[in-house]
């Protein structure tokens, strides 16, 4: 199935890339650790964000790149490319930590942004174009067009079924943590959505794939022809604490249908 894409503006294009680099930079200090005391803070800050801080965030991002790019005055530099710009290096983001500051209401240490196995990128920004300087090799012109993500959408319906399918999740490996049948998971869940919310089990199960997508990228869930196999962090679990109680109702369901299936022994 084709995934839905978004056309963003230039303004949008370069908050998404900010977002994107800072939460890829909160997961790497949570992958490898901090090397100082400025990324324990940095981390301190953003780890803290779910899914509604990271659009929060992205939209305060865009008003203020509105405001940079329209009131930028050309420097004057002998220089190809003489945009509004920062920098992924250290001390060369200094106004998007002033930024940043501002909307966390905290103030954000100045660390490289970019990832440790990565050269460091400058992102330039017009009214109507968004250029990436990547040090490593060239110049390139972003794309305006984006994935749909709850992040430029804020489609609540899909982030409340995101959330409660990884409750689930969470709660059948709480309860059973031998259970691994994805199947089962499938067809039990998409049933009980569908008859609580009135809605046909196919229109659930787009919904549901489209969610598997993006737990499969993010590396959360991974499957094996019909069995699955979780891993999750802390980091993957921010937001979810309100959908648990659900997420437990719905996890007892499946695991009522498995251990049916067994007694049966029925292969679903």
């Amino acid at each position: 199935m084709e995934k839905e894409c978004i056309e963003l503006d230039s303004y949008q294009i370069t908050a998404y890339f900010w977002v994107n680099t800072i939460r890829n930079k909160v997961k790497e200090i949570f992958g490898y650790g901090v090397s100082e005391k400025l990324e324990e803070d940095f981390f301190s800050i953003f780890s803290e964000l779910d899914e509604i801080g990271w659009r929060n965030l992205y939209l305060s991002l865009e008003k203020r790149i509105y405001d940079d790019v329209n009131s930028y005055v050309l420097k004057g530099k002998d220089c190809d490319i003489d945009m509004f710009s920062q920098d992924t290096d250290c001390k060369g983001h200094k106004h998007l930590n002033k930024e940043l500051s501002l909307i966390m209401g905290k103030r954000v240490p100045d660390i490289c942004l970019a990832d440790n196995d990565s050269k460091d990128t400058v992102i330039y920004t017009s009214s109507n174009s968004v250029y990436v300087w990547y040090k490593s090799s060239d110049v390139r012109k972003l794309n305006n067009k984006y994935e749909s993500t709850f992040i430029l959408t804020g489609d609540m319906a899909k982030l409340y079924f995101y959330n409660l399918v990884l409750a689930t999740f969470v709660s059948i490996k709480d309860i059973d943590k031998d259970f691994n049948q994805f199947n089962i998971f499938k067809d039990v869940f998409c049933e009980k959505y569908a008859c609580e919310n009135d809605i046909s089990t196919k229109q659930v199960l787009c919904v549901f794939n489209e969610t598997m997508d993006l737990l499969l990228e993010r590396e959360i869930v991974s499957l094996y022809q019909s069995t699955y196999f979780l891993g999750y962090n802390a980091l993957d679990l921010v937001g979810i604490d309100d959908y648990l109680e659900k997420g437990r109702e719905f996890a007892k369901c499946v695991l009522g249908k498995y251990d049916f299936c067994r007694k049966k022994e029925i292969i679903c």
